[in-house]
């Protein structure tokens, strides 16, 4: 059985977003490729599968993608390089409670805001994150 995508298209996708950062637009994947010593037909492939997928903006030729202008969120987000839906509302969340907690003048809801923020605050980000993303899924429908 082949490797997963996390094996494959993983780290040539976060060498792409580094040598973005490093170069700008406009740049060879097969550049990238050669940081992480993959092969460049195996990066061919990989970044192919990364345009289709809608993870890059790119610039694609008869039978490979000759250059990457940008990695697209969903790419980003792939890469772990940009924060999911559920991380941006946990973080949301917590910058409520604890925007609330501190001007509220009443001092009950105040309370109920502190320990709002104490109970989010005591949870792991991660666990945080994950009730974050099974209410996202649940108030769209997908979950």
């Amino acid at each position: 059985m082949g490797t997963s995508w996390p094996d494959r298209e993983g780290p040539l996708l976060r060498a792409i977003v580094r040598q973005l950062e490093a170069e700008g637009r406009g740049v060879d994947p097969r550049k990238a490729a050669d940081a992480i010593e993959m092969s460049h037909e195996d990066a061919d492939r990989a970044v192919n599968r990364l345009y289709r997928a809608g993870m890059l903006d790119a610039l694609p030729g008869d039978d490979r993608v000759l250059s990457v202008h940008e990695v697209t969120e969903k790419g980003l987000q792939a890469a772990g390089e940009w924060p999911s839906e559920a991380e941006l509302l946990a973080d949301h969340i917590l910058a409520v409670l604890a925007e609330r907690a501190a001007n509220e003048p009443d001092p009950v809801k105040r309370s109920k805001f502190e320990a709002g923020l104490r109970g989010f605050g005591t949870m792991t980000r991660d666990l945080t994150v994950e009730v974050a993303g099974a209410a996202l899924a649940k108030s769209l429908g997908t979950g």
